[in-house]
């Protein structure tokens, strides 16, 4: 990992490095008069790779940065005469005077840093912009890892919904005179606090999850069973009903991965976030003027935004790899 890293840091300073990209941008222009567009997107590939340790660095220089400053002090030093001025023992990399961070030349600090990791990500989601598959792959690795993030919130805030609930009720039925009461509590209260609690961790499920599917494939191969505790059957923080936590959660992630599909009704995206992550309890069952009030966590919402982000990042990708793919105009 280490020669890696400092191979992608590397500064080429040898003459024939330095003009790789210029000539790739003269085969660019080539294949442009030509009208190629499969060669216009080689050679644009090309002349981003070849500026990679020229005019593109992954690291900021020190040895820049030391040149930067004694010029600075060249520049005091001349503008007072020759005399050394007071403002020399500044501490200029935290504290530069205003007029000083004008003057601060940052490009021959960190050179091209920005374009270089812009380049390397681009490369590496879309080949720059050749390529359909590898956006879309990375569009479902996303969306899968976002969907057990979901999947885990449920997990993680079942037991303590089920606890709360119950201790709800207690506190229902002590008011409303004792078990005898007339008064009967709200059915989906009493449904979410009759489940089982998990008692498993999001890894423990997953765990238990894969060993239960290794038993199933090993049943086609006459292979022992590994013996593995089962993983505990997930259930709507809404009460018993006709939503999977497990469903749920992936289509959530669908969802906020397709800025465009049709599953963003109001309704729906109520009951999936009722399902995965709860009701308040302080209404009457969870709801006010009959509608459901889901508690939908704070990390939720942001990685939610985060996704949606990202995704339509690698939608644009894609349709831009479609685009150079069919040459439209």
């Amino acid at each position: 990992i280490g020669s890696f890293w400092s191979r992608l840091g590397q500064r080429k300073r040898d003459d024939a490095n330095q003009s790789i990209a210029s000539k790739f941008r003269a085969l660019k222009r080539i294949a442009e008069q030509a009208k190629d567009n499969d060669l216009v997107q080689d050679f644009s590939a090309g002349e981003l790779m070849g500026r990679r340790g020229v005019q593109d660095h992954a690291w900021p220089s020190l040895r820049n940065l030391g040149a930067v400053f004694r010029r600075m002090q060249t520049e005091d030093c001349q503008a007072n005469d020759g005399k050394r001025s007071t403002s020399e023992i500044e501490v200029w990399a935290f504290l530069p005077r205003p007029s000083r961070a004008k003057r601060l030349p940052r490009d021959l600090i960190w050179q091209g840093g920005f374009r270089f990791w812009l380049g390397v990500l681009y490369g590496v989601i879309s080949n720059y912009g050749r390529s359909i598959t590898l956006p879309l792959i990375w569009w479902g690795v996303l969306t899968a890892v976002c969907g057990l993030f979901y999947l885990s919130a449920h997990i993680e805030r079942h037991d303590p919904a089920v606890k709360a609930v119950g201790e709800k009720l207690q506190a229902m039925t002590l008011l409303n005179g004792g078990p005898g009461s007339q008064i009967e509590p709200p059915i989906e209260l009493v449904a979410l606090a009759a489940q089982q609690p998990y008692n498993v961790t999001t890894v423990a499920y997953l765990a238990r999850s894969l060993a239960q599917g290794a038993d199933w494939l090993g049943s086609f191969n006459h292979l022992a069973p590994l013996g593995v505790q089962p993983p505990p059957t997930l259930h709507c923080l809404t009460g018993p009903g006709y939503r999977d936590p497990v469903a749920d959660a992936f289509l959530l992630a669908t969802r906020k991965g397709f800025l465009f599909l049709g599953l963003d009704q109001a309704e729906v995206l109520t009951q999936m976030h009722a399902c995965l992550f709860g009701i308040d309890v302080t209404t009457t069952a969870g709801r006010v003027g009959g509608e459901l009030v889901p508690v939908v966590p704070y990390a939720v919402n942001l990685l939610g935004l985060v996704q949606t982000i990202l995704s339509a990042a690698l939608l644009f990708l894609f349709l831009l790899a479609v685009r150079n793919m069919f040459k439209i105009k």
